[in-house]
């Protein structure tokens, strides 16, 4: 707390509230040469105080800064108003305006809540925002100008033409907003409930922290969500039909903040509009080339207008966008879509339900494809990972309900000692539960198990909801920037497809669980055995090992019309030694002297067998150990050495097939050799020998 106090006391210090050109006011007007060379001057103006429907009163004025290049002659100039996006500030058009016609009289104002115009006001939405530069031009005299918006600023131009569309001459938007369906998830419930997540990480949150101004000012934070928490897109797309000025839209190819098919949208929407695709994103406004392309095409722009009185509409791509990562379906937000945005997110909400990790997986993927926004993939993932382990809580607690119902049970449950667990799970359960987000296993008993001793729901489901903020943005945020590649790289061995996909879900899901095997000691040893067992094709599961022989087999037996082919191959065994073939049989025709004694064992109950092995034993004169094993398997299965006739008595009933017993060859040798004789052929050839060596374990 005490730091968190220092960290206030410094900021204050060093950041002093601004006073918003108070003292410039004695003439509203009033201005200042701030930059001779460029013939930059800056100035301060009074207006009234609005809400998005109209002005208050009484109300203290709001005063705007703006700042404007080449008065001299103004009056016989065409006026450009530039607008800055948010958050942001005039010192946005400040390499910009050098670049444009001499014969502009160029005005850039910081928009109210930004730069040096006053801060707090009652609205900050688009709406509110034009009426304030509706007022701003009354107050320097400005009947119509054009207007030059970047980003959110679009939208208050649209807001403006609404309202005055003669005071519109011509628009540039470079980056703009426009239609609600291009507002990310493109629903306005969705969105706004975004803007107020927003508010409590980006405004309430940081002041809980002492970063002694490493973050930006409370004021500059408050503006910037509060812009976008008070914008309603919805009215825009009206707007832009019946915009009543010609329109330029520029756009990044890749831009991240408002995508290409919006602007296309805009051009198609907009009756007399021009729409460039520039190389680049979001930002060209601030790099030295992308104000050379922004500069030249708005020259060319009013250049066109100024001589015709119009423009000729077209479409100009001076570069396309990227090829985004293909996937076999659609789920892409653009017109025409069929998939809602609460459809979207449902989905994403009851995917977690089956497999938490491939859902969020899934997401990155879908983010990185751009058919699907970050926050809607991100919260549906964050409340369905979060109802999970609050429902698997739950469960443990119905479960115990349950149990308290039996006398035996319930003094267990209510025994001191557990009920001191619980009280110490409430006091210290925070780090399991922390924990069990990045150990694989531990969420399920963590979980369960508190709410089977009765520990308490509140704290549990406050540290449920960090614990998901730490664990799902991270994995989404992974897999959006690291997955595509993988996902080209299937693409590009089975062709854009199913198999593809399925293959780059395998995989990604592979990496996650052996990255959370390595947070740990056991997972360490688990993922390196794992990895050992990988290999050496003898561990390998009887499917995977299998599974290429079986579309080659049902080949041969389609081909020769029958099992004949392939039964025989080893005319000595039968079946050819395809499958269940006796190794009694295969025992007794290979000669004597090389193989250790051994006995069939036939089909019984539990005593005729047993009674037959004693009689066996005590023939032959054998000692144990002694190796058991089924007469028909494969890979080791049912083989047990055993040691003594208990062991044997333990084994027979869960085996009750034929059986074989064997004389124990202690070693310390043994190979597979591997024969093969064509028809054709007299003698035949070895085709491999393994080596087995078996681990032996000392101490």
């Amino acid at each position: 707390m005490i730091v968190l106090l220092a960290s206030h006391a410094w900021i204050y210090w060093r950041h002093s509230p601004d006073a918003y050109g108070q003292p410039h006011l004695n003439s509203p007007a009033a201005r200042a040469a701030i930059d001779p060379e460029s013939d930059r001057t800056a100035g301060f103006v009074a207006v009234p105080r609005y809400q998005p429907d109209g002005p208050i009163n009484p109300a203290p004025p709001v005063i705007i800064h703006y700042e404007d290049w080449h008065r001299s002659q103004a009056d016989k100039k065409e006026i450009l108003i530039l607008l800055h996006g948010s958050p942001g500030r005039v010192g946005s058009f400040r390499s910009l305006v050098p670049e444009l016609n001499k014969d502009l009289y160029a005005i850039a104002p910081d928009l109210p809540g930004f730069g040096r115009s006053t801060r707090e006001i009652p609205n900050y939405g688009i709406r509110a925002q034009a009426r304030y530069m509706l007022a701003f031009m009354d107050a320097l005299g400005i009947q119509s100008a054009h207007f030059w918006a970047y980003s959110m600023s679009s939208g208050i131009v649209l807001e403006m033409s609404r309202m005055a569309p003669d005071r519109i001459e011509s628009a540039i938007f470079y980056g703009g907003i426009g239609i609600q369906a291009g507002e990310g998830s493109g629903d306005y419930t969705i969105e706004h409930l975004k803007y107020r997540a927003g508010y409590v990480c980006f405004y309430l949150l940081p002041e809980l922290i002492p970063h002694f101004g490493l973050i930006p000012d409370r004021s500059y934070r408050h503006s910037f969500i509060r812009n976008f928490m008070d914008t309603d897109q919805r009215p825009l797309r009206t707007a832009l039909e019946n915009f009543p000025a010609p329109l330029l839209i520029l756009h990044g190819v890749r831009d991240p903040l408002v995508l290409p098919w919006v602007a296309e949208e805009h051009h198609r929407l907009a009756p007399h509009s021009q729409l460039v695709m520039l190389p680049g994103s979001h930002f060209l406004i601030f790099h030295t080339d992308g104000v050379h392309v922004l500069a030249a095409e708005t020259n060319r722009f009013l250049r066109e207008l100024q001589q015709s009185q119009s423009i000729k509409e077209f479409t100009h791509y001076e570069a396309r966008p990227d090829a985004e990562i293909e996937l076999p379906l659609d789920l892409s937000i653009e017109p025409g879509s069929a998939i809602s945005a609460w459809t979207r997110l449902l989905g994403i909400i009851s995917g977690t339900f089956v497999s938490e990790d491939l859902t969020c997986i899934s997401v990155g993927l879908l983010i990185r494809a751009r058919q699907l926004d970050f926050f809607t993939g991100l919260l549906g993932c964050y409340v369905g990972i979060f109802l999970g382990d609050v429902g698997l809580y739950f469960l443990g607690v119905m479960v115990r309900l349950g149990l308290l119902r039996w006398r035996k049970a319930a003094a267990l449950l209510q025994h001191d000692r557990l009920q001191g667990l619980a009280d110490r799970f409430d006091r210290e359960g925070w780090k399991l539960i922390i924990m069990s987000r990045f150990l694989p296993g531990t969420r399920f008993p963590v979980y369960t198990g508190a709410g089977l001793i009765g520990g308490h729901a509140t704290r549990l489901i406050l540290f449920a909801l960090i614990a998901g903020l730490l664990w799902t943005p991270l994995l989404v945020l992974l897999t959006a920037f690291y997955g595509a590649g993988i996902l080209e790289l299937a693409n590009q061995v089975f062709g854009v497809g199913w198999l593809a996909l399925a293959c780059t879900l395998i995989v990604l899901y592979l990496m996650v669980r052996a990255a959370l095997m390595l947070l740990s000691t056991e997972g360490r040893y688990r993922l390196w055995a794992r990895l050992e067992r990988l290999r050496r094709p003898e561990f390998w599961p009887p499917l995977l090992f299998y599974a290429p022989l079986i579309p080659v087999v049902a080949y041969l037996i389609v081909r020769y019309r029958g099992f004949e082919s392939v039964a025989a191959v080893n005319p000595g065994i039968e079946d050819g030694g395809f499958i269940g073939e006796s190794k009694a049989a295969i025992l007794k025709r290979l000669p004597a002297e090389v193989v250790p004694d051994f006995v069939l064992i036939p089909v019984g109950t539990v005593l005729e067998r047993m009674q037959a092995i004693d009689t066996h034993i005590r023939k032959r004169g054998w000692t144990f150990p002694l190796i058991v094993k089924p007469d028909a398997a494969q890979r080791g299965v049912g083989l047990r050495l055993v040691r003594n006739r208990q062991e044997i008595v333990a084994y027979l009933p869960d085996h009750p097939l034929p059986l074989v017993l064997q004389v124990y060859h202690p070693g310390p040798y043994e190979a597979g050799v591997f024969y093969v004789r064509h028809p054709n052929e007299v003698r035949g050839r070895i085709f491999s020998i393994t080596d087995k060596v078996f681990p032996i374990l000392i101490g």
